[in-house]
C-alpha cells in the first residue's frame, strides 16, 4: 500500500515535470536549445508512461489487499467473541502461573542448580 502511495506521488510530481518540459518547449524558438528540450520532454513523458505503467500493476495488488482486509475485519468482528474468551483466558492462565511462580520463590522450593563435571556453579 505504502508502495502504491510512493509510486502515485513520484508519478503526481512528474506530470509536473512533464508539464515544465512541455511550457519550455513551447517557449524555445532556437533550434538546438529547441532539440535539447525536446529531448528532455521524451525522456519526461517515457519517465512519467512507466510510472502511469507501475501504478496500473500496483493497483490491482492494492484492490486484492483491500479485499482481503475487509474480508479479515469481516471475519475479526464474527469471531470477536472467540477471540475475547481465548484474551481472557490467557491473561487468566498468566495471572495463575505468575501466582504459583511468586508461591515457589517466597517459599524458596526452587529446583536446585544444575551441577556439572566440575561442580556446581558459584553463587
Amino acid at each position: 500500500m505504502q508502495r502504491f502511495e510512493t509510486t502515485g506521488e513520484q508519478h503526481r510530481q512528474h506530470r509536473t515535470i512533464v508539464i515544465a518540459a512541455v511550457g519550455k518547449l513551447t517557449r524555445t524558438t532556437a533550434p538546438k536549445g529547441r532539440e535539447h528540450v525536446a529531448t528532455e520532454l521524451a525522456e519526461a513523458l517515457a519517465k512519467e508512461q512507466r510510472l502511469r505503467q507501475e501504478l496500473d500493476r500496483q493497483s490491482d495488488l492494492v484492490e486484492a489487499a483491500d479485499t482481503a482486509l475487509r474480508a479479515d475485519a469481516k471475519a475479526r468482528a464474527e469471531k470477536q467473541a472467540v477471540i475475547a474468551a481465548g484474551q481472557k483466558a490467557e491473561q487468566k492462565l498468566l495471572l495463575a502461573l505468575r501466582s504459583r511462580l511468586s508461591g515457589v520463590i517466597s517459599r524458596r522450593r526452587l529446583l536446585p542448580a544444575p551441577s556439572s563435571v566440575y561442580g556446581p556453579p558459584p553463587p
